[in-house]
């Protein structure tokens, strides 16, 4: 029994936490080591272990990462995933916001950017990023304007 104890102690022991690989994914998404971040940060996502937090900064890392190398519908994707968070939470207003600005200035899909600009203006009313919101929005409807 208590070698089984010390079995169990070492192996816990040994298991790296959930937030200490965050970190190392953030770190080596900070050298460019984007593979072997990506890599990390989807184990975090996909365990059961994980706290929800851990969770939702994954995935918005994960979205940053998608971002910086050109990979947009799946950094749309991973910042969707946090739109299912409370609206209390700080990522979650922040993907909003990012949603909208890659389908306008990357996608150059104004309908769906206006969509989640407007529902960021909607549920974040007195953020200090309205008016971006509103200078995107304004941007948008001259180009939808502009091809009538």
């Amino acid at each position: 029994m208590k070698s089984l104890l010390l079995i169990l102690f070492f192996l816990y022991s040994c298991q790296e936490s959930f937030e200490s690989k965050y970190d190392k994914a953030l770190k080596l998404s900070e050298n460019s080591n984007y593979r072997q971040s990506n890599a990390i940060l989807h184990e975090i996502i996909d365990s059961e272990d994980s706290s929800q937090e851990t969770k939702n900064l994954s995935y918005f890392l994960l979205a940053d990462i998608y971002l910086k190398i050109n990979q947009y519908e799946n950094a749309i994707s991973s910042y969707k995933s946090l739109l299912k968070t409370p609206i209390e939470n700080k990522l979650r207003k922040q993907s909003l916001f990012m949603v909208g600005y890659i389908y306008f200035n990357n996608l150059h899909m104004y309908t769906h950017a206006k969509k989640y600009y407007e529902q960021f203006k909607t549920e974040y009313r007195d953020d200090n990023l309205i008016a971006s919101v509103d200078y995107e929005l304004e941007s948008i409807n001259k180009i939808i304007n502009n091809g009538k």
